[in-house]
């Protein structure tokens, strides 16, 4: 029996009738007695659609007791390993299997183990490939009692070194792919075994069928890796709405609904609103990521007007989803979504505007004064490259300096600085400002030619001259400011002076050299590799204008500047290490170059930059080959999976599989690199696509 009270208003309480007090009374009573877990509705409308969602959970919960029954019966049937077909498994997977040649083999394999026990004396022991089959076939048994006991690292690689002796049974290849799902280390090998089968519908009935909500998870997570929508098939969507409105375990409903953001379809909509009015929070939070996440992919502009109108809240993959199809959102649902009350929606729009140059000034004007500094800063970004006058001290107003202005290190500044005409940007250089470099930059980037004397004069005497010209403005301002006697006047004018020398010559000086060399990187010639191959050499102490150097050498260097680049490299971090690198291997390219004192080097980012620095070239995979096969003896992992990525992508199937079997007749090598030449060389297309974009995003 079910319950449903319809809510009441609090102003009808206030007068209720005869017949609402026995209502209420009514109520009362069942609230206390507890006799019914009942329900409510607000009107004729919510009414329909809980009922509708209600009948729909009983019916998909009838369902469900019926079929755990009938799979049960299944799991009995499965046990057994006489079983030829996959009868357990929905739409009846082709199968490659031999079940007659299965069958065989585990007989011979008893009759050796009887014949051994009984005949002790007889030197007849169980061989390696015995002992493992026989450890494969126990394992599988006893899976299905223990449904999270899978197949360990060392068992399931002893087992693929006679990978082509096995004659795996129906279950065993389950347990294969079990095993397989169960690997978060990137260390299970048994694509092999798996060839010729339907591996989605493997994994899709491993996602219904375990009783391991975890390894169900994995399996759905594959299945969404890998780009496979199930819902084409009505059959497949039925299951999934089932899973996803009444299975018992949470994680697993989420994993689905995150499965039907990525790859739902229109047709899917009912599933995800109908788990939105699940009572769990975390169920009915990422079934309205879905609807919207869906809504996008298949009705973009509808869907963000959605979520401006109502405010929706926005998750990480919605944002990811709007970004990716920005360039089919029209100009009038864009300039709506300005007026979104969720500031990520107005800065992620306000974007796309301005790169598309759609917005005028006026418009952006109105969106100056928004509760969203980044939004404000972008305003005056866009503003000042419009050509707008606007002074930096109103810009320090309406940001505030210590949030938005790092000295160097600013568009805004940059876009302030460019917009300033020439004899004004002069001026500025002179001033004590912090931000005098940046009025240099602007010069040296937009007017070379009017400045490319004097950048070269002072590059020449190290900017000594621009020093003691600010330092005589400095002179005239502090004597104004100063009202002291003339004695104590010029003692602290010196101090103030000195203070300047010492902050100019250790932290200013270099902002000008950077600035300087920006405008040779876009506007010299031959002749300015002096001043790159100077700087290069310059104190480690401020990075910032040897990166700049770095550029120049790369457009006018040589191999000979190779040696410098990797030292650099390896002795520097971040930009200036792979800035230094990747000029190194350009200028001194090939097996002979740069790339190997990188690769020595056994730092992740420069190992990375050599190995593409390979993969850009053409012509010479043999000598890599037999130049990088020595590195995977050593015990880099990181290594390993550049060296193997570089595999990939230049060597032919015949030519990795000749690989594998040679790698792993060495006796003793590294689970992980017989596992990824595994899933590259075996498994299906899809999957193997899945497991390159994964290997190339776990090494950048």
């Amino acid at each position: 029996m079910w319950l449903c009270f319809k809510e009441v208003e609090i102003e009808q309480k206030k007068d209720p009738g005869e017949q609402l007090k026995k209502v209420l009374a009514f109520y009362d009573t069942q609230v206390s007695s507890k006799e019914f877990l009942f329900k409510e509705f607000k009107n004729s409308e919510d009414w329909r659609d809980k009922l509708d969602e209600w009948l729909l959970r009983h019916v998909l919960n009838f369902s469900q007791e019926t079929s755990q029954d009938e799979q049960f019966e299944a799991n009995i049937e499965i046990s057994s390993p006489a079983i030829s077909n996959f009868s357990a498994i929905p739409n009846q997977t082709p199968s490659e299997v031999d079940s007659d040649a299965a069958t065989t083999q585990l007989i011979n394999l008893v009759t050796h183990v009887s014949h051994s026990l009984s005949s002790p004396k007889e030197s007849n022991p169980l061989n390696r490939f015995e002992i493992a089959r026989l450890c494969l076939f126990s394992k599988t048994l006893l899976s299905n009692q223990y449904y999270d006991d899978f197949l360990s690292n060392h068992e399931i690689h002893l087992l693929y070194q006679y990978r082509d002796q096995l004659e795996p049974t129906i279950e065993e290849i389950l347990q294969f792919t079990r095993t397989l799902i169960d690997d978060d280390n990137n260390l299970k090998v048994g694509w092999y075994w798996l060839q010729g089968l339907d591996v989605t519908t493997l994994l899709f009935y491993l996602a219904q069928a375990n009783n391991d909500s975890d390894l169900r998870i994995q399996a759905i997570k594959i299945l969404e890796e890998a780009k496979v929508c199930l819902t084409i098939e009505p059959n497949n969507r039925l299951k999934i709405r089932n899973a996803v409105l009444v299975d018992k375990s949470v994680p697993v409903r989420i994993a689905w609904l995150s499965y039907l953001s990525s790859l739902g379809r229109l047709e899917d909509l009912p599933i995800v609103k109908s788990a939105c009015n699940d009572e769990d929070l975390l169920i009915s939070s990422a079934a309205e990521s879905a609807r919207i996440c869906i809504l996008l992919r298949h009705n973009l502009n509808e869907a963000v007007v959605e979520l401006v109108e109502n405010n929706l809240p926005i998750t990480k993959l919605i944002v990811e989803t709007i970004k990716k199809q920005s360039d089919f959102l029209s100009n009038a649902i864009m300039l709506k979504a300005l007026s979104s009350q969720n500031p990520e929606i107005r800065l992620l729009i306000l974007k796309e505007l301005i790169g598309k140059n759609i917005l005028t000034e006026r418009q952006i004007d109105d969106l100056i004064n928004d509760d969203s500094v980044l939004i404000k800063k972008i305003c005056y970004e866009a503003l000042l490259k419009m050509g707008r006058n606007i002074s930096l001290d109103e810009i320090k107003k309406a940001l505030g300096e210590d949030l938005i202005f790092h000295v160097g290190n600013s568009p805004l500044l940059e876009a302030y600085y460019r917009m300033l005409p020439v004899e004004k940007l002069l001026e500025e250089i002179y001033s004590p400002s912090i931000y005098a470099a940046n009025a240099y930059k602007a010069l040296a980037t937009d007017h070379f030619e009017t400045v490319s004397d004097r950048i070269r004069l002072d590059l020449e005497d190290d900017f000594s001259n621009l020093e003691m010209q600010i330092i005589s403005k400095l002179e005239i301002q502090f004597k104004e400011i100063l009202s002291l006697n003339e004695g104590e006047q010029v003692n602290q004018i010196n101090e103030l002076i000195e203070s300047f020398k010492k902050t100019f010559r250790k932290y200013s000086k270099y902002e000008f050299i950077k600035a300087a060399l920006s405008g040779i990187v876009l506007h010299g010639n031959a002749q300015d590799i002096r001043w790159g191959r100077k700087y290069l050499e310059e104190s480690d102490k401020f990075i910032d204008f040897k990166l700049e150097a770095i550029k120049i050498v790369e457009i006018y260097g040589d191999e000979s500047d190779a040696i410098i680049l990797v030292n650099i490299a390896k002795n520097s971090y971040g930009d200036l290490s792979d800035l230094a690198a990747k000029v190194a291997v350009k200028l001194s390219p090939g097996i002979d170059g740069a790339a190997f004192d990188l690769i020595n080097s056994e730092s992740s980012n420069l190992i990375r930059i050599a190995m593409q620095s390979f993969e850009d070239r053409n012509g010479d995979e043999g000598e890599v080959f037999r130049a990088l096969e020595p590195f995977l003896k050593k015990g880099n992992f990181y290594m390993h999976d550049q060296i193997l990525k570089y595999f990939f992508k230049k060597f032919s199937f015949q030519e990795l599989e000749e690989f594998l079997a040679k790698y792993l007749l060495e006796g003793q090598y590294y689970y992980h690199i017989v596992c990824w030449l595994d899933r590259i060389l075996y498994a299906p297309p899809r999957y193997k696509q899945m497991y390159l974009q994964k290997l190339t995003h776990k090494l950048n």
